[in-house]
């Protein structure tokens, strides 16, 4: 992946004031990202009360950086959504269902060397939460490899080419 500034796509946003210890820390993380190299973020989330509490925590988009977080069905938003990804962040909610849909409707626009993140993969079957149970396997099936894997799984498409193509 390139040092450009990345245009990043999380579903799922900040839940609680206490974020450190709790969901969502992620998306002050990328948005400070924003902050330092440029690039985009657009949070999406369908708890109205969550996107407010993430845009009080990381400012609206009038402070100069190209952040947003958005109210709305992460899956309706993918759909729409015809922008470049270089980054997706798939941390919605636990629902194996939900997290291979957003994934299949952002396939269309990830770049060739996209990132996807899909948080709490391996969390020893706590109150069944697996979310990439569906999405893991069906992006390797679709040219994925695992680059890395353990709580959070990170996955980059496979540039390796067949000898014989």
């Amino acid at each position: 992946m390139n040092d450009e500034p990345k245009a990043i796509v999380e579903t799922g946003t900040i839940r609680h004031h206490a974020w450190a210890a709790s969901d969502g820390h992620s998306t002050i993380r990328w948005a400070n990202y924003v902050r330092a190299r440029g690039g985009s973020l657009r949070s999406i989330d369908i708890d109205k009360h969550a996107v407010s509490l993430s845009q009080k925590l990381v400012g609206s988009p009038q402070d100069g950086h190209d952040i947003e977080i958005i109210a709305a069905n992460s899956l309706d938003w993918l759909a729409q959504n015809e922008c470049e990804i270089d980054i997706l962040y798939l941390d919605s909610a636990n629902d194996a269902e939900l997290i291979l849909g957003e994934a299949k409707l952002a396939s269309p626009n990830l770049t060739d060397d996209a990132l996807i993140l899909i948080d709490d993969t391996d969390t020893g079957q706590q109150a069944g939460v697996e979310k990439g149970d569906l999405a893991i396997p069906w992006l390797l099936d679709n040219g994925w490899v695992v680059e890395l894997q353990g709580y959070q799984t990170l996955l980059r498409r496979d540039t390796v080419k067949n000898p014989a193509d």
